[in-house]
């Protein structure tokens, strides 16, 4: 009896590299987004708090 083969899909590619955005402009925008991220962390630890 044969069985199917189940390939699992490949993660796509993030945004900036299907655009072709430059290096330097993608670390920029990691940072933007980290640091937008710790910005709602710390807010919310000092609204409960």
């Amino acid at each position: 009896m044969m069985t199917k083969i189940i390939q699992i899909a490949f993660i796509p590619p993030p945004m900036s590299r299907r655009r072709k955005v430059s290096a330097k402009i993608e670390i920029r925008s990691q940072i933007q987004m980290m640091n937008a991220k710790n910005t709602i962390i710390s807010q919310r630890a000092l609204k409960n708090g």
